[in-house]
């Protein structure tokens, strides 16, 4: 069985000294896994002075009232809307501090086993026994602050969730709690991730367990690398890491997708046979999988890649993804060098990369420019490639550098560069950089050649 824990102790990294300083949502959150429904009432405060409001599709238009309970008109925005969200407008001149939303889905969800790779971070993912619902979700009302540009998707909370089919409940910034009912408090701001359904958790160290397959020892394994993991991040970038992580498990909505993704304090990992048992080299099995590690390792580095500095610009992508899997690499490199994880892995990615042509750097224009393959395998190359040249102490300044750059920075190929000069690297050394890996027709083969690596053709 596992050990369910009833803590109510709140948890996480402060990201403003006052509770009121900072945005924040009160309010009821009402769900049913087997009506595959949901319900929210909400009150935001501490907004920006000026800002538009974006919500899931799969909700019908909220209703906003201000302070005083009288309607705010809003209008559609087409402009900051995007994929999963319909983005409004208010029809104010002077934006309120606060409002009100009501909302409900459209209509139940009637999804079930949709398609073999339909399910994704985004997704509002009920299935027979949970719901799970991320910051990419949109599953409550983010603010986009129009001055800025920034999107608030942190918020802190003082909500009441009901689900009346759920034996536990989790929304990220508190520990999960064993009932179909419960009051949650975040005195500093989350994304806010929930899972709830009919499920066990457990806790080992500062590790909690949800859904978990695993053995109690297997667990303790876990948590022992995931602290290793996490000692090593800050030390190497001189910050601490924040505190408790969260790990999920979770089955997709479609048939055959399996990944990790990270929403801080969560890691999540989906799938049907994809599992937190898939770490391991077989059932039952004391020892960790190296290849399963280096996807753990790129999850835990998004608590600085992700959280502590976010990235939003044209090369949101390379940042976000693909220096969180450079980082992975490192860590492979350094804490399980006898697994030689780190040859196979870059070896690997010069096999994926062999065909495809990728846009340099500083041609990209548009964030969706860099695709999965640009973002995962060619990004971690090209900077393994820079670390040859600069050294890998320089390339630590450079990473502690990006992630203490203010979180207006656009991140464009000016950035990249710029944080280069910053971190001490000098211009000299940035243009030969440039010249070699990324502006030179044969930017690819050069990285490959600086690295020793030759794509492996299949026979």
């Amino acid at each position: 069985m596992f050990r369910i824990c009833f803590l109510l102790l709140l948890f996480g990294i402060p990201i403003s000294a006052g509770y009121g300083q900072v945005p924040s949502i009160k309010g009821t959150i009402e769900v049913s896994i087997k009506k595959k429904s949901i319900a929210c009432d909400l009150t935001y405060t501490n907004l920006p002075d000026q800002y538009a409001i974006r919500l899931n599709r799969v909700f019908r238009r909220p209703d906003f009232l201000n302070e005083q309970g009288s309607i705010i008109g809003v209008e559609k925005d087409e402009e900051q809307s995007n994929y999963e969200g319909q983005a409004y407008t208010l029809l104010t001149t002077e934006h309120p501090r606060q409002f009100r939303a009501s909302y409900r889905l459209r209509e139940p969800l009637k999804y079930g086993i949709i398609g073999k790779f339909s399910d994704y971070k985004g997704r509002l993912a009920f299935n027979d026994y949970s719901l799970r619902a991320t910051e990419q979700t949109e599953w409550h009302p983010v603010v986009i602050d129009l001055k800025t540009g920034l999107v608030i998707k942190e918020f802190a909370y003082e909500l009441e969730i009901i689900c009346e089919d759920c034996s536990a409940l989790f929304i990220n910034g508190s520990p999960p709690v064993a009932a179909s009912s419960g009051s949650f408090l975040a005195t500093t701001p989350y994304q806010l991730m929930l899972f709830l359904g009919d499920y066990e958790f457990s806790q080992s160290g500062d590790v909690y367990y949800l859904n978990s397959p695993l053995t109690t020892l297997q667990e303790e394994l876990l948590r022992a690398q995931i602290d290793t993991v996490k000692d090593y991040y800050a030390r190497a970038l001189q910050r601490p890491y924040g505190k408790e992580l969260v790990l999920i498990q979770a089955t997709p909505t479609s048939k055959k997708n399996a990944w990790q993704f990270n929403t801080y304090p969560s890691i999540v990992t989906v799938g049907h046979e994809y599992t937190h048992a898939s770490l391991f080299q077989r059932v039952g099995s004391r020892g960790v999988r190296p290849s399963s590690l280096a996807s753990t390792y790129h999850e835990a580095a998004h608590y600085y890649f992700g959280n502590v500095w976010s990235p939003s610009g044209t090369l949101r992508w390379a940042f976000l993804e693909g220096f969180n899997d450079y980082l992975s690499l490192l860590a492979c490199r350094d804490l399980m060098d006898a697994d030689r994880e780190y040859e196979r892995r870059l070896q690997w990615y010069a096999n994926v990369i062999a065909e495809p042509e990728f846009i340099p750097l500083h041609q990209v224009t548009q964030e969706g420019q860099i695709n999965g393959t640009y973002r995962y395998r060619y990004v971690p190359l090209l900077l393994s490639a820079i670390e040859r040249e600069i050294g890998l102490e320089a390339i630590w300044e450079w990473l502690r550098t990006i992630i203490a750059s203010e979180p207006t920075e656009a991140t464009d190929y000016a950035f990249f560069r710029n944080t280069l000069l910053r971190s001490g690297i000098s211009e000299t050394q940035v243009s030969d950089l440039e010249e070699r890996y990324i502006f030179a027709e044969d930017a690819k083969q050069n990285i490959l050649d600086a690295l020793g690596l030759v794509p492996e053709t299949k026979e």
